[in-house]
């Protein structure tokens, strides 16, 4: 008489745990050239959320509110709260070298193009000192411009306002031209 038996063998099982680990294996290399693109693709659009956020503050409280940029210091703030911190830069908080700068890109993202800035911050309004855009009441911003990340593997990002409207778009460089 034989037996049903159930359960899998110690050879099956280790079969098992051979080819997950050689999966493991081949797909290290994708995570970690991975994390520099995924660490600027996130600042830039955790840039144009807080943006948007702040075109919501103004519309909703009824009064102008400013987002103001601090490429010196590596840093941005909105409404007075600087972003990643008063004493915290974006590289520090986002990691792999996030910053301002245009990485490899050779022109800005406007549609004539054109140079960047020298500290690539494309607007033009000032807050004691420092470039800004504000955000009226009606949401309408004070001006168009852009704002360039770069990370240390050379990729580029540009979050800016698009229209007086106040509409808020993120770019990204592709090596030969700004995509939407």
């Amino acid at each position: 008489m034989i037996r049903k038996q159930k359960g899998f063998s110690l050879v099956e099982l280790m079969v098992v745990v051979a080819i997950i680990a050689v999966m493991a294996l081949a797909s290290t290399p994708n995570i970690v050239t991975g994390l520099p693109k995924y660490r600027i693709k996130n600042a830039a659009r955790d840039l144009a959320s807080k943006m948007r956020k702040a075109r919501s503050i103004a519309i909703k409280k009824h009064r102008d509110v400013h987002v103001v940029f601090d490429p010196d210091n590596n840093r941005y703030s909105i409404d007075g709260v600087w972003f990643p911190g008063q004493t915290r830069s974006l590289s520090s908080y986002y990691g792999s070298g996030v910053a301002f700068g245009s990485g490899a890109a050779t022109t800005n993202a406007t549609v004539g193009g054109g140079t960047f800035p020298d500290d690539y911050v494309s607007y033009i309004g000032n807050c004691n000192g420092y470039k800004c855009v504000r955000f009226n009441s009606q949401g309408i911003s004070s001006g168009m411009g852009y704002v360039y990340f770069t990370n240390s593997r050379g990729q580029a990002y540009a979050v800016g306002v698009t229209s007086l409207g106040g509409a808020i778009r993120v770019k990204r460089w592709t090596g030969g031209g700004w995509y939407p």
